[in-house]
């Protein structure tokens, strides 16, 4: 095999025979050719709640009250937990059915008591009277805890029913139900699990509190409780506690206020999956009375929060543990942690300054619902701080508003999404303060906010560097402005690959990765070239967007187009030579029709490849045979026979030398026919494209050269075309060799 510049010589043999006519043949010889697994949620409709972000619920409840019946409220509500029920036919109903619940349990015997309370060992209890003896041993026992319980059945308990929790202890439900019975009281502060000393930690696990489903004897579901929650100390103020819900499925319609606490310093964490559905009802309040929230790394937390009382989803309430504590209420959501939750409350937050930190790679989704626009809080300040590749959505029905600043800090997340969800215009009620403190992705396009202008085209709004900006409507260019989302500019590494050998010569572009690696890809756009698309200084000048964008099969250098949603595009039977492959991808952060709508692009990038030249390969035919009966010019085109190249780039092909090795010689090739009569034969080598390699001579020609094309879909193909006046009468045999020549076209690359 040779390389480009060099030649390729190979031999024929040409034997001429004729009989009563002349049969021509020809012959040629060649020479050397170079997650954790939890309890299943029973409470019906959460599962939508869980895969739909755009959520939607008919025939919401209007919510609002009026500022007088709100401070009722609050006087009925937050009582001390010494306080008894309220009096009335409820009360009566509660006392009759505590008389006859303890005339039942002085009937019922204890089951004897198993287990040590180890992890290994636990206690367990099947009934309200054995959780309450169990925890009982756990407060007289000399240990310290950890305790571990389990529970073998469902706990039927009544609002004189209180299971106190004196040392750190580990409930596992087992998936069993708490079941409040629903004549018992709404506001009994003193019942379920109540800590009565400071510094305990306590985790109910894979436990069911209410259900949508389960009823009791006269055919009711269990969706009763008490608004002062199902673990904490209720009304006492001096108790500092943990209390971790982890695998936990909440179910109330009356009293559903799931936690409460009135100590500054006390935390409530979520772990593993848990499910909270709160309804409209008697008592049903806040989703937590208290300060301090945290979802746990990992965990996934769903909250259906929907109540017509009091104001606040969360609701800052209770003077305790003050001495330790700056007031604020403090919402986490940790590492990698998902919480989507639906409220119908007025505000987020009510009556303290706020932190909120959604952590790296977390996402929070938070829609308000009840026809109300959210807003973070009646009266006080809100930060909230947003870290890399966290998502966080706010959707609002009516422009989004706050009774104090909100402060935006945010650091390389994977999107900030807002969204007026009602048809009046406007997305800020309120300026809010962002400030972004990352100066990632400069160099691709940052981060930018995207929005649709008047005519529904996609606008981009960039924020550039570490800098801060006012969120207000007249900062975007759209008086009708509704959805805005904050994100980082799609970028991409492009990588070829050739492939070049002895018929073949590809080159695979590949979007080896792409950043956010979440989004969802909906167009990728390729571009081969083999003359540069733009000019100027920079790729990213808006000048050079466009000539790219704007470069079709039509301009000049365009090999090929392709758009789709494939990460990878094959371009085969590339001639060699340098090219310009250009590459642009939109992603969206879902397949949501609405955010599809947002979809942004990359930058179109540009690289250069090198496609290198193939060995030279060539097959010639190596035989031709034809007949002639008579004299005069003779064209076999019927006998053609392909030349093919199996290059990557154009070969010159032409015969240089013919030897005449006959044995007897009776044949003189010459250039013209002058004399009738004598065996003289022009000889030419005829090519289909219309061509011709000839007259052949003995000894050195120099002739035209035949240009091998790569690639070709109908490849050339040689015939022998000429013309004999010599006798027919008498058989000719010859022996002519022909040297053939291939000469890669070109300077070498």
């Amino acid at each position: 095999m040779y390389k480009s510049g060099k030649t390729l010589i190979l031999l024929g043999l040409f034997c001429l025979f004729f009989s009563h006519g002349l049969d021509l043949h020809a012959n040629t010889e060649e020479t050397d050719v170079i997650y954790i697994e939890g309890t299943e949620a029973t409470d019906s409709g959460m599962e939508e709640l869980k895969n739909n972000e755009a959520y939607h619920y008919e025939g919401e409840v209007d919510t609002d009250v009026s500022e007088e019946s709100v401070e009722i409220e609050e006087e009925e509500i937050h009582i001390d937990s010494s306080q008894e029920a309220p009096e009335g036919h409820e009360a009566n109903e509660a006392n009759e059915a505590n008389e006859a619940n303890e005339a039942k349990e002085a009937k019922e015997a204890l089951m004897p008591l198993t287990g040590n309370g180890t992890e290994q060992e636990p206690y367990t209890a099947g009934t309200a009277a054995e959780l309450r003896s169990v925890l009982q041993t756990i407060r007289t026992d000399p240990g310290t805890g950890t305790y571990h319980i389990l529970l073998t059945g469902n706990i039927f308990y009544n609002h004189w029913d209180v299971f106190e929790i004196h040392k750190d202890v580990i409930i596992d439900g087992q998936g069993f139900h708490m079941l409040y019975a629903n004549d018992s009281s709404t506001a009994a502060g003193d019942t379920g699990f109540r800590i009565r000393v400071s510094g305990v930690q306590a985790t109910l696990r894979n436990l069911n509190f209410g259900s949508d489903t389960l009823t009791d004897a006269s055919g009711r579901v269990y969706d009763n409780n008490t608004y002062y929650g199902i673990l904490g100390s209720a009304g006492t103020d001096n108790i500092r506690f943990d209390a971790i819900f982890e695998n936990v499925n909440y179910f109330a319609r009356r009293g559903a206020q799931p936690l409460l606490t009135w100590n500054r310093q006390s935390r409530f964490i979520f772990k593993g999956e848990n499910h909270f559905i709160s309804r409209a009802g008697w008592d049903s309040q806040e989703f937590m009375e208290g300060y301090n929230i945290t979802f746990a790394e990992g965990s996934k937390t769903t909250i259906d929060h929907q109540t017509d009382v009091h104001l606040g989803f969360i609701f800052a309430f209770g003077t305790g543990g003050s001495a330790g504590s700056d007031g604020r209420i403090r919402i986490n959501v940790e590492e990698n942690a998902e919480v989507n939750i639906l409220s119908s409350k007025q505000h987020f937050t009510f009556d303290a300054q706020v932190i909120f930190t959604i952590s790296e790679n977390a996402k929070f989704h938070y829609r308000q619902t009840a026809n109300r626009p959210l807003s973070f809080s009646n009266n006080q300040a809100v930060t909230v701080n947003i870290d890399p590749g966290a998502q966080a959505t706010f959707l609002s029905n009516g422009q989004i508003n706050s009774g104090n600043t909100v402060n935006f800090n945010v650091n390389e997340p994977d999107f900030i999404r807002f969204q007026n969800l009602s048809s009046s215009n406007g997305l800020f009620a309120r300026n809010k303060n962002f400030n972004r403190l990352d100066s990632a992705g400069e160099a691709t396009g940052g981060y930018n906010f995207y929005y649709m202008n008047q005519n529904q085209r996609l606008v981009r709004r960039g924020i550039p560097g570490a800098s801060s900006r006012v969120l207000a409507n007249n900062q975007f260019s759209h008086s009708g402005l509704r959805h805005a989302i904050y994100k980082k500019r799609t970028n991409f590494d492009l990588a070829n690959t050739a492939d070049v050998g002895i018929g073949r010569s590809k080159l695979t572009t590949t979007i080896d990765s792409y950043d956010p690696a979440g989004r969802l890809v909906t167009d990728v756009e390729y571009k081969l070239s083999k003359e540069r698309l733009w000019s100027g200084a920079s790729i990213t000048e808006t000048s050079a967007q466009t000539a790219i964008e704007q470069a079709t099969e039509n301009t000049p250098g365009m090999v090929a187009t392709n758009k789709s949603t494939n990460l990878s595009w094959q371009n085969d039977e590339l001639r060699a030579g340098t090219y310009y492959v250009y590459a642009r991808v939109t992603t969206a952060i879902s397949d949501d029709p609405e955010k599809l709508l947002f979809a942004s692009d990359s930058f179109w990038q540009e690289k250069e490849v090198v496609i290198e030249r193939s060995p030279i390969h060539v097959v010639v035919p190596l035989e031709k045979l034809f007949d002639v009966r008579e004299t005069g010019e003779f064209y076999k085109d019927e006998h053609s026979q392909p030349i093919v190249s199996h290059s990557n780039f154009p070969i010159d092909f032409t015969v240089t030398h013919v030897a005449d090795h006959s044995v007897d010689p009776t044949i003189t090739l010459v250039d013209e026919i002058i004399e009738e009569g004598k065996d003289d034969l022009v000889l030419n080598l005829g090519v289909t494209n219309g061509q011709k390699l000839g007259p052949l001579l003995v000894g050195e020609n120099k002739l035209d050269t035949v240009s091998l094309e790569p690639f070709l879909d109908e490849p050339l193909e040689l015939f022998l075309k000429g013309e004999f006046r010599g006798s027919i009468f008498k058989k000719h045999q010859t022996d002519f060799r022909l040297t053939y020549i291939l000469t890669a076209q070109g300077a070498e690359d």
